[in-house]
C-alpha cells in the first residue's frame, strides 16, 4: 500500500480512511457533514497554526489598523506562536481577563471588540478554550457566538484536550455550543491515547480550508476543482505535501476497540479525578482551588495556623511538588492560577487504574505532612538566624549523586521513605579509609563539594544530601526538638564536654582526620568553618 497521502490518485484507499475518520469527528462535534471537513496534522500546535492561517485568509476587508485577535490569558501559548507566524504582532492581540475558574469574561470580550471597531481595527478571530490546560474549564462558546456573530468574527475552539470528552454526557454539557466554532483543534494523542504526532483540525466549512491552502505547480497533477460531493487531494487542505497516513492511527483503534471503549475510559477519568480530589481535600493542609473539570483539578498546600506570605506560599508548594515527585510513584505538574503557584492533577492515561488513584491519594497526603513538618522547621530556623549559622535544617531534598542524607528532612536510602531523626542504617557513612578511597575517584571540584557536605557522626564521615553548609554536628541528636521543644532547636552537645548546649555555633571541634583530608586534597574550608577556627 502506498502510505503517501499527497495525491488522491496514488493513495485513494488511505485517503478514504482519513476522510471517514475526519467525518466521524465532525459528526461528534455536531458539524454539518455535508459541508464540514478537516485534516490530520502533527499535533495541536500545528492545528492551531492552520486555524489562524485559515481565519486570516477568510478576512475580506482589513481596517486601517489591521486585524485583531482575542483570547484569554488561559489560551495555550501555541496560539501565540501561530499568530506570530501568520504575521499578527502583539499589539494586535487582546488578552481578555478571566473569571476565577479560568473562563473568559464575556463582558470584557464584548467591550474589547466594540472598542477596536470604533478605533479602526478589524476583529478577525476569537479563541475559545474548550478544556484549558490549567484547569480543564471550557469557555461559554454559545455566548461568545452571540457576541461575535454580528461582526462576522471567526471563532476558533482549542479543544486539543477537551474535545473528545464529547463522547461523554458530562463532556457534551460542558462543551455545549462547540459546533458554532468555525474551526476546532483536537488532539487524539491526549483523550484517545493515540501515539504522538497526530493532531486534527476540523472546520465548519471545508471550502474555506481548501481556499486557504490550495496551491499548484506545473509539476503537480491537477484534479477537478473543489467539490463538496467528492474527495479531494488531502494536500489541497494543508501545508504539507508528502506525509504518512496519520488517520490510520486513530481509525484503527476505533475499529478494533469500538467507540464505547473510549467513552468508558473518559468517564472513568472524570470519576477518578473527582474521587482523588474529594479524598485529598479532607487533609487539613490541602486546599483545592479549582474544582474538577473534565479530568483536571488544581490544589495547593497551606498551613492554617500560620499566615504565609506570597513568597512563602510559592516556596512551600514548590517543596510540596518536589516531595510528591521524588516519591517516583506519581508525577504532578506545577502551574499558576490567579497568579498563585499551585499543583495540577490530571487523569487521562488509558493505563490508569484504581490502584494508581489510591497510590496518588496516599502519596499526596503523606507529602503534605512531610512538607509542612519541614517548612515549620524552616520558618523557625529563619527566626533564629544567628543560631542557624551552626546548624541548618536541610529542607531541600535535592537528591545528589552522592546519595547522602540530610540531618532531619531526609530520606531513608534503603527504603526511599522520609525519616525525621537520626536512625542507624539510614545514612551512608564512611570511615577515614573509605573516605580517602572514595575521594581518590573524584575530580577536584567533586572533592570540594563532597568535603563541604559531610559532617561528623560517630567518628565517621557521613555524606550530607542538601545544598546548604554545616559542619561538626555531634552524634547526639537533640530529640527534644522533634517533640516540639524549640528552645534547643540548634542545641546539641558540646563534643568537648558532653553537655547539652543552647547555642552550638563555635562549640564544636572538628576531628583531626577531617582537617587532614581537606589539607591533603587542597580543599579550602568554608567561610563559616574558617571563621570558627580562626
Amino acid at each position: 500500500m502506498n502510505r503517501g497521502l499527497t495525491w488522491l490518485l496514488t493513495s485513494p484507499g488511505i485517503a478514504a480512511v482519513e476522510d471517514s475518520t475526519i467525518r466521524w469527528m465532525c459528526d461528534l462535534l455536531g458539524y454539518n457533514l455535508d459541508i464540514s471537513g478537516g485534516v490530520f496534522t502533527t499535533g495541536g500546535s500545528m492545528s492551531n497554526l492552520m486555524a489562524c492561517h485559515c481565519a486570516r485568509k477568510s478576512v475580506k476587508r482589513v481596517g486601517k489598523l489591521g486585524v485583531t485577535v482575542y483570547m484569554s490569558c488561559e489560551t495555550h501559548y501555541s496560539v501565540l506562536q501561530a499568530l506570530d507566524i501568520v504575521g499578527i504582532n502583539n499589539k494586535n492581540l487582546r488578552k481578555i481577563e478571566v473569571n476565577y475558574d479560568g473562563s473568559i469574561k464575556l463582558e470584557a470580550l464584548a467591550q474589547a471588540i466594540e472598542e477596536d471597531i470604533e478605533a479602526g481595527y478589524t476583529p478577525m478571530m476569537v479563541v475559545a478554550n474548550m478544556g484549558t490546560t490549567n484547569t480543564g474549564v471550557c469557555d461559554d462558546i454559545a455566548s461568545i457566538y452571540e457576541i461575535v456573530y454580528p461582526h462576522n468574527i471567526w471563532i476558533h475552539a482549542d479543544a486539543a484536550y477537551g474535545g473528545f470528552f464529547m463522547l461523554t454526557k458530562i463532556g457534551k454539557k460542558m462543551l455545549n455550543g462547540i459546533e458554532l466554532a468555525d474551526s476546532i483543534t483536537l488532539d487524539p494523542h491526549k483523550a484517545l491515547s493515540c501515539s504522538y504526532g497526530v493532531g486534527v483540525l476540523c472546520v465548519k466549512d471545508r471550502q474555506l480550508l481548501y481556499a486557504a491552502n490550495n496551491f499548484h505547480g506545473p509539476y503537480i497533477p491537477e484534479m477537478n476543482d473543489f467539490d463538496y460531493e467528492s474527495l479531494n487531494n488531502i494536500a489541497d487542505f494543508t501545508f504539507e505535501l508528502t506525509r504518512s497516513c496519520r488517520g490510520s492511527e486513530v481509525w484503527l483503534p476505533l475499529k478494533i476497540l469500538g467507540i464505547s471503549t473510549f467513552r468508558n475510559h473518559l468517564n472513568y477519568c472524570i470519576d477518578t479525578t473527582k474521587h482523588v480530589c474529594e479524598s485529598i481535600r479532607e487533609h487539613e493542609y490541602i486546599q483545592v482551588n479549582s474544582e474538577p473539570s473534565l479530568s483536571v483539578f488544581t490544589f495547593y498546600l497551606d498551613i492554617p495556623d500560620i499566615e504565609l506570605s506570597s513568597a512563602e506560599h510559592w516556596e512551600i508548594n514548590q517543596m510540596f511538588l518536589e516531595v510528591i515527585n521524588h516519591s517516583d510513584k506519581i508525577l504532578i505538574a506545577p502551574t499558576k492560577l490567579n497568579f498563585e503557584y499551585c499543583l495540577r492533577f490530571c487523569v487521562l492515561s488509558s493505563r490508569t487504574t484504581d490502584l494508581h488513584a489510591e497510590t496518588a491519594i496516599s502519596v499526596i497526603q503523606n507529602a503534605a505532612e512531610t512538607t509542612v513538618n519541614m517548612f515549620r522547621r524552616v520558618l523557625i530556623s529563619r527566626k533564629n538566624e544567628n543560631r542557624a549559622k551552626g546548624f541548618y535544617i536541610p529542607y531541600k531534598l535535592g537528591y545528589t549523586k552522592y546519595k547522602g542524607l540530610g540531618v532531619i528532612a531526609a530520606a531513608d536510602i534503603k527504603k526511599g521513605t522520609l525519616v525525621w531523626q537520626f536512625e542507624e542504617g539510614t545514612h551512608i557513612t564512611y570511615t577515614v579509609e573509605e573516605a580517602r578511597a572514595y575521594l581518590e575517584k573524584l575530580s577536584f571540584e567533586d572533592r570540594k563539594f563532597w568535603l563541604n557536605h559531610v559532617f561528623n557522626w560517630n567518628s565517621n564521615l557521613c555524606a550530607l544530601q542538601c545544598d546548604c553548609m554545616f559542619m561538626n554536628h555531634s552524634s547526639n541528636t537533640n530529640i527534644e526538638m522533634l517533640n516540639g521543644d524549640t528552645t534547643k532547636w540548634y542545641a546539641s552537645r558540646d563534643i568537648r564536654k558532653g553537655e547539652p548546649i543552647e547555642d552550638d555555633y563555635g562549640t564544636h571541634e572538628n576531628p583531626q582526620f577531617y582537617v587532614d583530608l581537606c589539607e591533603e586534597y587542597g580543599v579550602e574550608w568554608s567561610a563559616k568553618v574558617a571563621e570558627l577556627y580562626s
